[in-house]
């Protein structure tokens, strides 16, 4: 008996273990959870206290920093560049399309060619 036993202690000890570490890892996912909670909380608290306590911000604050810094304006031309850009690239050669030689100004030794 002592035998058999002695026989089947490695696999009895690798169950033990990973059943150890399934409990350990839930225990700390679970631990992790509460504390992000408890942080997330205590943050919005002192958020709100202060927001009571200075009154807020001034209405329309965020329309007026978008109008002063031109963000539609941004967000237009750098939309506008992205699909050119994307068009492009993705664009199918015709059999019309001419080929035309660019250069990069900053890399004098490379050059691409675009079928547009």
């Amino acid at each position: 008996m002592t035998q058999s036993l002695i026989e089947s202690l490695p696999a009895a000890v690798a169950v033990v273990l990973i059943i150890v570490m399934c409990i350990l890892l839930t225990g700390g996912i679970l631990l992790f959870t509460y504390k992000v909670g408890m942080e997330s909380k205590d943050a919005v608290m002192a958020f709100k206290s202060h927001m009571q306590s200075s009154g807020g911000a001034a209405p329309g604050t965020l329309s007026r920093w978008v109008e002063d810094n031109k963000i539609p304006q941004y967000i237009d031309s750098h939309s506008n560049k992205a699909y050119n850009i994307l068009v492009l690239k993705v664009s199918l050669p015709s059999p019309q399309c001419q080929v035309s030689m660019i250069r990069c100004p900053n890399v004098p030794s490379f050059t691409l060619t675009v079928r547009a």
